[in-house]
């Protein structure tokens, strides 16, 4: 069973309903390790952020939400759900523990060198449009958005060796994605096929082709999935985050989530430049 404590500030004569609601507080597992970039916010809206390096979180709900529920997400762990109507104005230290879930494991060996080297997904780095991650005035400048590019891989077994993706516009000293792989249904992403976090860390405003290797993660699938990048931390000094976008890309697919716990849009006959250095076997 998971348990959550809240410290609750209810001296707040003469709040409505109607009131935005604050919540700050901390992330851990069961056993007080903390976790950092967990996905918080109100589900199926662009209210969200992610937590910081010590599991620390600061949010603020629109009156619109006050009534709904807060929800906390992570990899290999099993959601959490806070109602807000347990809070009439603000709550300074929430505590949220995260109970590790019971997945199989998705993630199988396959020896590289006996395939054949391809790579997939979009290589095109010039476009009138980007995707914009910065927004100035947003809770932590839009953390917890994400983007995705679908990859057929239900052809044969694929082991997945390396991500590539090409940032146009970067002022940040530090900025680090999370790498999420779903699978999908009825043309939209699903189930996060992975059982522990993969992170891009990007540093001194790097622009460009950024590579990572994913080698060490053991990365398998034989069906076709989305993969997306969550943007989970940025250095205190910087604007401007920005992925080109090649349109019209006909049979292309982009997916965009704005806030944490928000829903997916698509855009078809578009993409931006995300691919795989991958072996196929079969």
């Amino acid at each position: 069973m998971i348990k959550y404590y809240a410290l609750l500030v209810l001296c707040c004569a003469g709040i409505t309903a109607s009131a935005q609601v604050t919540v700050k507080g901390h992330v851990t597992t069961t056993a007080s390790e903390k976790l950092a970039f967990v996905s918080i916010g109100v589900p199926n809206t662009t209210e969200g952020t992610v937590s910081d390096d010590n599991g620390n979180f600061d949010i603020t709900i629109s009156p619109a939400h006050a009534k709904d529920t807060l929800m906390f997400s992570y990899v290999g762990f099993k959601d959490v759900k806070f109602p807000l109507t347990m809070i009439k104005y603000k709550i300074d230290d929430l505590q949220i523990k995260l109970a590790p879930a019971s997945t199989e494991l998705r993630n199988v060996t396959v020896t590289a060198t006996k395939g054949v080297a391809e790579k997939i997904g979009s290589t095109h780095i010039k476009g009138v449009l980007s995707n914009t991650f910065a927004i100035k005035g947003q809770p932590g400048e839009n953390l917890g958005s994400e983007i995705g590019e679908t990859f057929k891989l239900s052809d044969k077994q694929y082991a997945v060796n390396q991500l590539n993706v090409y940032i146009n516009n970067n002022d940040y000293d530090t900025t680090i994605f999370r790498v999420n792989v779903y699978s999908i249904k009825d043309g939209m992403p699903e189930k996060n096929l992975l059982t522990s976090n993969i992170l891009l860390p990007i540093y001194n405003k790097q622009k460009g082709w950024v590579a990572l290797d994913l080698k060490p993660y053991n990365l398998s699938f034989n069906q076709d999935v989305v993969v997306s990048l969550q943007w989970v931390k940025h250095s205190v000094k910087g604007s401007a985050l920005t992925l080109p976008i090649k349109m019209p890309l006909s049979g292309k697919v982009h997916y965009y989530k704005y806030g944490s716990q928000g829903v997916w849009k698509t855009f078809n006959n578009m993409s931006t430049p995300i691919n795989l250095d991958v072996v196929g076997k079969g």
